[in-house]
């Protein structure tokens, strides 16, 4: 039996538009766009923004959610991903997904999506870090 302090539960979801970065919600987040990849770090993702809409989603995880793990062949359950990370099951509640559509795009601190990495066709990079408070 797993016990701890009962917490405030966030959810909904929180659109960031990529055009207005000052985004407000339940994370902190840093956005800014790059001519290239800086310091790297779990709370760091770098995207080819030309990959990216306007608008993304920041929100909680769902069942049947999927992603394509960076430097992996193949998508994976976020489910899955969760089990394989050892992540308990309060971890798993307090986890955000950042979102383009029904596609994850980042695990927020944990793992980025392949599909958005950055290329040696990247133009534009787009950073979004996570300040954690």
């Amino acid at each position: 039996m797993l016990i701890r302090e009962e917490t405030p539960k966030i959810t909904g979801e929180y659109s960031i538009d990529l055009e207005n970065p000052n985004f407000e919600g339940p994370l902190r987040l840093e956005i800014s766009t790059q001519a290239r990849m800086g310091e790297t770090a779990p709370e760091i993702l770098y995207a080819d923004k030309e990959t990216l809409k306007q608008v993304l989603t920041l929100r909680k995880w769902r069942k049947g959610d999927y992603f394509y793990p960076l430097g992996m062949k193949g998508k994976k359950l976020i489910s899955k991903y969760f089990k394989d990370a050892g992540l308990s099951l309060f971890e798993k509640e307090a986890q955000w997904l950042l979102c383009m559509g029904d596609e994850v795009v980042w695990i927020v601190g944990l793992r980025a999506d392949d599909r958005f990495k950055v290329t040696e066709r990247t133009k534009e990079i787009l950073k979004i870090k996570w300040i954690r408070e």
